[in-house]
């Protein structure tokens, strides 16, 4: 009996399109530092407009990608060789970097509010405010994880 995997479906989610690519390289060490400074700063600054554009409506939630999204992305990257999936686990990185440091509970961002909370009163958040906070966000984290793995399933069955 032999067993082979399936080949994977192939789905143009504005990441799997084949954009034009520019390489930038450096022989200089600190220019090549400061070249990726500056495309970190890029995606942090689209990371941030692409948020406004969700909570303003202009980007619909169905757009979202969970983890079978992410993998299929993935592979797409990694078929086109090293580089670019490096690139784009470069760019994966800076935006989970960016979605944890929102004033969101239980995610970093979230607790940095409660220290800077803290510190505007003097005094520490009640251990059953802090929980409370923490058990809303974690409750919010795993509904979207439901959620955009849902899509994910719709758009991979559906």
């Amino acid at each position: 009996l032999l067993v082979a995997p399936a080949p994977l479906a192939v789905f143009a989610f504005g990441l799997g399109l084949r954009a034009v690519q520019e390489n930038v390289r450096s022989a200089n060490p600190i220019t090549a530092i400061r070249l990726g400074v500056r495309e970190a700063w890029e995606t942090i600054l689209e990371v941030v407009l692409t948020l406004k554009r969700m909570v303003g409506g202009d980007i619909r939630a169905t757009n979202l990608g969970g983890i079978i999204t992410i993998g299929q992305v993935t592979h797409g990257f990694a078929a086109q060789g090293l580089l670019p999936l490096l690139l784009f686990l470069c760019m994966i990185s800076v935006n989970l970097a960016v979605l944890n440091v929102l004033p969101l509970p239980a995610l970093d961002g979230g607790h940095i509010l409660l220290v800077l909370i803290e510190w505007m009163r003097g005094q520490p958040v009640s251990l059953r405010a802090r929980n409370a906070f923490n058990l809303v966000g974690f409750g919010l984290v795993i509904a979207l994880l439901i959620f955009v793995t849902s899509l994910d399933l719709r758009r991979l069955f559906g």
